[in-house]
């Protein structure tokens, strides 16, 4: 499943629910959520920068 609003991209993966050793129907788990903002994925060097730019600028304001 994915699901996209205008500046954010996250992806659902889920998996079989089992209880004990048994297979329970119609029932999923959720496995793992991977979200960015999708300018990061699109452009990253441009983000990695704004990034370290942020990091910085926090540190000196400490």
């Amino acid at each position: 499943m994915c699901h996209k609003e205008s500046s954010i991209v996250v992806h659902f993966k889920t998996m079989p629910a089992y209880q004990d050793n048994d297979l329970v129907i119609d029932i999923r788990v959720l496995h793992r959520v991977f979200w960015s903002y999708y300018p990061c994925i699109k452009y990253p060097d441009i983000a990695n920068q704004l990034s370290r730019f942020c990091e910085e600028k926090s540190e000196n304001r400490r």
